[in-house]
């Protein structure tokens, strides 16, 4: 089976009237009634998602249960690998005791030996 793009599987589930910028596509969701046609923004190389209006985001897997109706993102997930869907980053796990001050974000990327990379990523979220 041949491997498929993020614009691919959003086709595939059922996305039209995709838009696109250097980094992002953009379209109206299919779970939920909407009056625009950009609101939803799905990154091209990750498959990471932004609904602006609900102020909803998250991974591919997730909007796959999102739009297919699925029950658990295992389903969701099985659906990706089924498809082949190939993103950069297949998992994002955000960790860290208090989530104001860090986040430990584990990146499996697809390699030969598919281990975790770790990456600790500090942030003042005022700015400072």
């Amino acid at each position: 089976m041949s491997q498929l793009d993020v614009k691919e599987a959003l086709m595939d589930m059922g996305y039209s009237n995709i838009t696109e910028d250097s980094k992002n596509y953009r379209m109206k969701p299919i779970y939920r009634d909407s009056s625009s046609n950009t609101v939803l923004s799905v990154r091209k190389d990750t498959g990471f998602f932004i609904d602006f209006s609900k102020n909803i985001s998250g991974s591919f897997a997730e909007l796959v249960k999102l739009s297919l109706g699925f029950e658990n993102e295992k389903d969701a997930k099985q659906w990706v690998n089924k498809k082949n869907i190939r993103t950069r980053c297949s998992a994002i796990i955000l960790k860290g005791k208090n989530s104001i001050q860090k986040k430990i974000i584990y990146i499996k990327m697809f390699t030969t030996n598919k281990k975790f990379k770790k990456l600790k990523i500090f942030f003042n979220p005022w700015g400072r």
